[in-house]
């Protein structure tokens, strides 16, 4: 993953975020390999998140709760 001109990219891709308010402006990032068993989490106020930006990837063991796929 990585951060392009305030665009986040996985595998290439570009990612849609139709929940981000605003233009944000953040710096560019990565790019970053997540760890197998990781995840990367970003906030969506992004200039001012504490996340895998900061702390790195998460582990998967870490985290508490279900997916839920509407």
């Amino acid at each position: 993953m990585k951060i392009r001109n305030n665009q986040v990219y996985i595998n290439g891709k570009k990612l849609n975020e139709p929940y981000l308010s605003g233009k944000q402006s953040v710096e560019d990032f990565g790019p970053y390999r997540v760890p197998h068993h990781h995840i990367f989490v970003l906030g969506d106020d992004r200039e001012s998140s504490y996340d895998s930006r900061e702390i790195g990837a998460v582990p998967m063991s870490s985290i508490k709760g279900k997916l839920v796929d509407y």
